[in-house]
């Protein structure tokens, strides 16, 4: 699991936006176009001046192991009252076993001129 807290450290900023432009291809088109459309939406909702790479980072993992750090622990989802939908991650397991690892680090630059 890579946890917002982790995510909100990396940014679709204006040298990732040159640089999927520079590679011209209707892929990288559309990536901008989207990346895009989350930027006014998370400067709408959040007030960030970039949108934020969480699927981006999700990849980045399969491909790059060695840039993450993290631990074992038990993870759940209330499924009902006021916080339904939060998840909750308990690193000491002493009532539950461990169910997830739960990355707490990311060394992750998407782009290097």
């Amino acid at each position: 699991m890579i946890p917002l807290e982790v995510t909100h450290e990396v940014f679709i900023d204006d040298d990732i936006f040159k640089a999927l432009k520079e590679m011209k291809t209707e892929f990288c088109d559309k990536l901008v176009d989207l990346f895009k459309y989350f930027q006014v939406k998370y400067k709408e909702n959040q007030d960030f001046d970039y949108p934020v790479a969480h699927d981006p980072c999700t990849i980045y993992y399969l491909i790059s192991q060695e840039d993450f750090k993290g631990r074992p622990g038990h993870v759940e989802i209330e499924l009902e009252g006021k916080s339904r939908g939060r998840t909750n991650v308990d690193f000491m397991c002493k009532h539950e076993k461990k169910n997830a690892f739960i990355f707490e680090e990311m060394n992750c630059v998407l782009y290097t001129s």
